[in-house]
């Protein structure tokens, strides 16, 4: 018999291959449970931060309803557009200001109208939107049920809809841009719900997403708070020309703009609340291949 190959080998490296084997079942099993603990981790902390939201659309739906809603502490503004729309403001002490507008709006359907301001496609935004530089969606937040548990004076009794989580930057305007301001970020929830009547609310505030914790270079990060109440009108409204769908539009805008914004700046943007109105009639209109009627 052969020295090369002593009595015993073989079974010192069954062993020693029990061995390897054991240890690597026992990594595998280290590296699942390691994997366990930070899918478990990330299901908590996107529960977490989903009730988070939820909780925040709740209260700023009360808060916007009664806004859009509310008539003491309005000071109207004067506007020289469009007779039909009203705009309105209210002087706050926390560097913020309000205001609200509201009026007809021709050719639109309740439902489109809503789906173009809820657009977060880039490309097609910026095509129609002279407000908006840049716009993202960061992520869709699962409806649950309990939002049904909305304020009862709201009344909205049919669905809920998707929250999403979005970034925007705002387009600075000329009377900005030659002061040198820096333009403003916003990240925030958008939601929407539709009434048993047809009519659409979409709310949004400013909150908290860790991929946009932070503004983007060159940006201010801005806070908002804000509303948009659509409702159908039926041919006997008024004078109001109705051969084309017409919606009437409430808006409402919170904006603290965390910064120096001269008052030229501010004035611009409360008759841009109102132009926003007549806008969507004429400029918007066209953008979405809308047959031209004055």
């Amino acid at each position: 018999m052969s020295d090369e190959f002593p009595p015993g080998g073989e079974q010192e490296d069954d062993v020693a291959l029990a061995r390897m084997v054991a240890k690597k079942k026992e990594s595998v099993e280290v590296q699942r449970t390691a994997l366990e603990i930070e899918t478990e981790y990330v299901r908590l902390e996107t529960k977490k931060k989903q009730q988070r939201i939820k909780g925040e659309v709740r209260a700023t739906n009360t808060k916007c309803i009664n806004w859009l809603r509310g008539k003491e502490g309005w000071n109207p503004v004067a506007y020289g557009g469009d007779s039909r729309v009203q705009i309105f403001e209210q002087t706050l002490e926390d560097g913020a200001y309000l205001v609200k507008s509201r009026g007809p709006v021709k050719h639109w359907d309740a439902w489109t109208f809503a789906q173009k301001n809820m657009d977060t496609n880039h490309v097609s935004r910026v095509s129609w939107d002279t407000d908006i530089a840049d716009i993202k969606k960061v992520e869709t937040i699962d409806r649950a049920e309990e939002l049904n548990q909305v304020p009862p004076h709201i009344g909205i009794n049919t669905m809920p809809g998707k929250i999403d989580v979005i970034w925007y930057k705002v387009a600075v305007p000329t009377v900005a841009s030659a002061l040198g301001i820096w333009p403003r970020d916003f990240c925030c929830w958008q939601y929407w719900a539709l009434k048993g009547d047809g009519s659409i609310l979409i709310t949004s505030s400013s909150t908290f997403h860790e991929s946009r914790a932070a503004a983007e270079e060159g940006c201010v990060r801005g806070e908002t708070m804000c509303a948009m109440y659509i409702t159908p009108l039926e041919p006997s409204v008024g004078a109001i020309d109705l051969e084309e769908p017409t919606i009437y539009v409430t808006m409402v805008a919170y904006v603290k703009p965390n910064g120096l914004i001269p008052s030229s700046v501010i004035s611009w943007y409360r008759h841009r609340m109102g132009e926003r109105i007549e806008f969507f009639s004429k400029v918007y209109r066209k953008a979405c291949h809308f047959p031209d009627k004055e």
